[in-house]
Formats: structure tokens, C-alpha cells, sequence
């Protein structure tokens, strides 16, 4: 799996998809960098640039910027979609998250 890769959980029923954020230079790494996604209608209003949405399958889904943990790969399923058009946004949310800015 790539960088911005829309995966599967297997960890989580909570949060059935994750977007992978890791390098894709880290590739040879046991785990993947990912934050988890949520339903956009189930959600109070978000913060716009910690929250990305991304469009999955016809659904609008915010990322949860601010649970971003490591995984194994074994943890993760299929690739449902590739985030990469929204790179910007979500580079921007890990330095909202990290730096605040």
C-alpha cells in the first residue's frame, strides 16, 4: 500500500477505513502511519484544516487527523481509494496537528 491510500481496518469497527499518511520512502517498515475515518453526517462540525473530508465510494468522510497512531500492516485490509489528490489538505492537517499551524 501507498502514501494517501484508502485501506480497510481490520483493527476497528469504529472506524471501518484509515487513510495511510506514512512515506512511501518507509515502505519496508512492519507498520503504516494512519489516521482513521469517519462519517461526515455523524459528526459534530469539524475543524477545517485538522479534518480533511475525502469522497469514498459515494461517501463524504472526515479524517480524524488527531487519532493518527501506527499500525502493523497485518491490521490493514484492501486499498478502497487513493487520497492522493488531497495531499495538500492532509500534509496540512499533520502540521496543524503537530506544529499548529
Amino acid at each position: 500500500m501507498r502514501q494517501f491510500d484508502v485501506v480497510k481496518n481490520r483493527r476497528s469497527s469504529d472506524y471501518p477505513l484509515v487513510v495511510v499518511l506514512q512515506s512511501d520512502l518507509l515502505s519496508g517498515l512492519s507498520t503504516r502511519w494512519v489516521a482513521p475515518l469517519a462519517l461526515a453526517s455523524g459528526l459534530p462540525r469539524p475543524i477545517t484544516r485538522l479534518h480533511p473530508t475525502l469522497v469514498v465510494g459515494g461517501k463524504k468522510y472526515v479524517v480524524l487527523t488527531q487519532l493518527a497512531g501506527a499500525v502493523r500492516i497485518e491490521q490493514l485490509g484492501t486499498v478502497v481509494a487513493n487520497a492522493g489528490a488531497q495531499r495538500t489538505d492532509l500534509v496540512s492537517a499533520v502540521d496543524v496537528l503537530l506544529s499548529g499551524v
